[in-house]
């Protein structure tokens, strides 16, 4: 049986109300939907360190693991260097403050000669896993939001950079979702 006041918070279409079930005390409002939590739960969240603050990026594990096989060690390696610099929502690969990643950039964070650079920015852009575009100064690098991303959503300019990639876990090409 609902407590009046989860009822209020059901009209109002609230998503979630966590209630701590021994004491009727809601906890959390969310959304429009009620949820009890056990005390397990309860218990839980309690124990669980806030990573408030702290920066992270998302590697999306069903197509990473699909993908890597079929990168070299270098490309994995390389990937890897340049993803904590991905900004959000763009997946623009620049620094904290704003300032794109250039070939030099790339070779002091990855440890790879500019040669070997160059060549693993065409591989990946040949493997779409990155884009090269420009503006009116600088070439740009984007990375794949398939793979790396920041941020919780994607816009139809990296779907177009990105619209040929073979998307592993789904069995076709970007271009051919729709919208996202």
């Amino acid at each position: 049986m609902r407590t009046e006041e989860e009822n209020h918070y059901m009209e109002q279409k609230i998503d979630r109300v966590v209630v701590d079930t021994s004491t009727g005390e809601i906890l959390n409002r969310e959304g429009d939907k009620v949820r009890i939590v056990r005390k397990e739960s309860i218990e839980h969240l309690k124990s669980v360190t806030s990573m408030e603050g702290r920066q992270f990026y998302k590697g999306y594990v069903e197509e990473l693991r699909l993908i890597l096989p079929k990168l070299s060690q270098a490309e994995k390696s390389f990937l890897m260097s340049l993803s904590p610099n991905i900004i959000y929502y763009s997946c623009l690969l620049a620094f904290p403050n704003g300032h794109e990643l250039n070939i030099g950039n790339m070779t002091q964070l990855s440890g790879y000669s500019k040669k070997t650079v160059i060549k693993l920015l065409q591989s990946l852009k040949e493997k779409d896993i990155v884009y090269r575009g420009t503006n009116s100064r600088n070439i740009q690098w984007y990375m794949n939001p398939w793979l790396f991303s920041k941020g919780h959503t994607s816009n139809k300019v990296l779907k177009s950079m990105f619209k040929n990639y073979y998307i592993q876990h789904k069995g076709c090409k970007w271009k051919d979702l729709g919208d996202f």
